[in-house]
Formats: structure tokens, sequence, C-alpha cells
């Protein structure tokens, strides 16, 4: 099947990130999420974590999380701290890109 990059750049819309995720998997599809600016807010929620256990491969932008204020170790066991070439690396290598 496909590969889906999901960038998650607002602190809004969580359900439907999680519905679009969990629904894409079900189809067969692999699915590449990555938080970055407001969107890491995100990141220490059960939503968040909701990703993972449904098999997508998750990440976040470690400078914008601790920008925000956040400690490293409020990031979820499963979520990658990455940076902006995660992004970048996702973006080359999926047949759909969703922004958030």
């Amino acid at each position: 099947m496909g590969k889906l990059g999901i960038f998650v750049c607002t602190d809004r819309h969580a359900e439907d990130l999680v519905g679009l995720t969990k629904a894409a998997i079900a189809k067969g599809h692999e699915v590449r999420v990555f938080f970055t600016g407001p969107g890491v807010k995100l990141v220490p929620t059960e939503q968040a974590k909701e990703l993972v256990k449904a098999g997508a491969d998750v990440a976040m932008c470690l400078h914008s999380f601790e920008e925000l204020g956040f400690k490293e170790d409020e990031v979820p066991e499963g979520i990658k701290k990455s940076s902006q070439d995660y992004n970048a690396d996702m973006l080359k290598n999926v047949d759909r890109y969703v922004v958030l």
C-alpha cells in the first residue's frame, strides 16, 4: 500500500489526527507523523500515545518541544526525539503528505 506523512504544526485537531492515522493504517498504509511548532503540545497527550499504539512511526521536533517549556522526560515511549531532518526525509519518502 501507500505511505502517508502527516505534518502536525498545530495543537488543534487531535481527534482528527488520530482518526486519519487509524483509518490509513486499517487500510494497510504506512503512516509517519511529525510534530513541530505548536503541534508538539500534543506530544504528551493520550492522542499521541494512540498513534504509537496504532502502529504509526511518530517523531517530534525536540527543539520546538524544549522551546515551549517541555522536558525530554515528558516524551511518551515510542515517540522519537528528532529534528526537521525527520520531516524532510518523510516528505521525500511518502506518497501523500497532509498538514494539520
